[in-house]
């Protein structure tokens, strides 16, 4: 069992000669349930979207990373004196663009997917007039709307900034 514990991603183990000893006076190592597991309210599709959207939301969050890093470097490029720097600078300044437009083109084209899906089967459920959704169904298609356009404004708003920032 201890080797198990050892070998686990997910468990939390006591460093701290004062922490949490037992009544035996050895640390216990406690086990703690993986953050991503599946919800068993919602159906597969709904879990792969979810998914999906991980990738999504990571691609977000790099773009959000490289536009401060981007604006960091043009000012350094702008402002420097030493010509070998301001090369490196403008190096690594054009791969963070190349890194932002290979990620502005893989999100726009997941978000426009999962909105054609959103909309295929609202349009699918509009086609089956004598069947009703059911509350689950409805439920999902709400959550699914309003995650792609969470997601959606996000990147419009990076994007946004992102291009002022080419701008200037």
């Amino acid at each position: 069992m201890p080797q198990l514990q050892a070998a686990s991603k997910y468990a939390k183990k006591s460093i701290d000669a004062n922490e949490n000893p037992d009544s035996n006076g050895k640390h216990t190592v406690i086990e703690m349930k993986p953050l991503k597991d599946t919800n068993k309210n919602l159906s597969a599709s709904t879990d792969e979207f979810f998914k999906t959207f991980e990738t999504v939301i990571e691609d977000i969050d790099k773009i959000q990373s490289n536009n401060s890093v981007i604006r960091k470097l043009q000012v350094k490029v702008l402002g420097a004196v030493n010509q070998e720097q301001v090369e490196k600078d403008r190096a690594t300044l054009d791969d963070k663009v190349a890194e932002n437009k290979k990620f502005g083109v893989r999100i726009r084209n997941a978000l426009k997917k999962e909105q054609d899906r959103l909309d295929d089967k609202a349009l699918a459920a509009s086609n089956n007039d004598g069947q009703q959704k059911s509350a689950r169904e409805n439920h999902e298609m709400r959550l699914r709307r309003t995650q792609i356009a969470a997601h959606s404004r996000r990147f419009y708003d990076l994007w946004t900034e992102y291009n002022n920032q080419q701008v200037k």
